[in-house]
């Protein structure tokens, strides 16, 4: 039985390769212009091609058969507990290139109103600096999306009005390491009902604990699950 079935999957990954493979085969050209330019650095490359392959991917929905997809792109090398300024700028430089290139290609090919991206880390900084000029690991952090249906501009959440060690969001450690006061959760809330999906029984079981992180730091702000109308501009 367990050698049927181990059979059975194997020959499928064969098959929904090659199927792939010549799904990507036949998609459109990628635009020149916007894939070919000259790249700093092998990081950059590197993120340049898992973009592109994105790109390829969403160029072949519909032979496919999907109407909806989700991608996920690792980007690492974040960790600079030494020359953080130094280290991260080529870094940055790197991820605004691609993401440019990227959107760039949406756009050509009509696909930039119907993505979202979500940039985010699994970790964030401390706000004061260590020994070595570098930073060490917290908790808070920014993240950014972007889209063609986003509703652009805003700046949602809260910076701290007061970074110093007896903040009320500090974590007691003085290195500037503060609580959250939106959760991943309010913020996917909204992806998801852009994504289609709008029955409350649904957002639950996408998101189990989306209620549970409301309000996370009690008489700091109103922090509520933000919804299709706060992120997104009327489809």
């Amino acid at each position: 039985m367990y050698g049927e079935l181990w059979s059975q999957v194997f020959t499928k990954g064969i098959t929904d390769a090659y199927d792939l493979k010549q799904d990507l085969d036949e998609t459109a050209q990628m635009s020149e212009s916007i894939w070919e330019g000259s790249t700093n650095s092998y990081s950059e490359r590197h993120l340049r091609n898992k973009f592109k392959t994105v790109a390829s991917l969403m160029q072949t929905h519909e032979s496919r058969g999907t109407d909806r997809e989700i991608f996920s792109v690792g980007y690492g090398g974040f960790d600079h507990h030494d020359q953080m300024k130094a280290n991260l700028r080529p870094k940055m430089q790197a991820l605004n290139a691609n993401l440019k290139r990227l959107v760039g290609q949406l756009k050509e090919d009509r696909l930039w109103d119907n993505t979202v991206i979500y940039v985010t880390s699994e970790f964030a900084r401390t706000i004061t600096p260590n020994q070595n000029d570098g930073s060490d690991h917290a908790w808070a952090q920014n993240v950014m999306l972007m889209g063609g249906n986003v509703n652009g501009g805003q700046i949602l959440g809260k910076y701290p009005n007061d970074i110093t060690p007896t903040s009320r969001l500090d974590d007691g450690s003085g290195r500037g390491r503060f609580i959250p006061t939106t959760s991943n959760d309010a913020i996917w809330n909204s992806i998801i009902q852009w994504y289609g999906v709008t029955e409350e029984a649904d957002l639950d079981t996408c998101l189990p604990n989306r209620y549970n992180t409301v309000n996370p730091v009690e008489g700091e702000m109103d922090s509520p699950l933000f919804t299709l109308e706060d992120m997104f501009e009327s489809q």
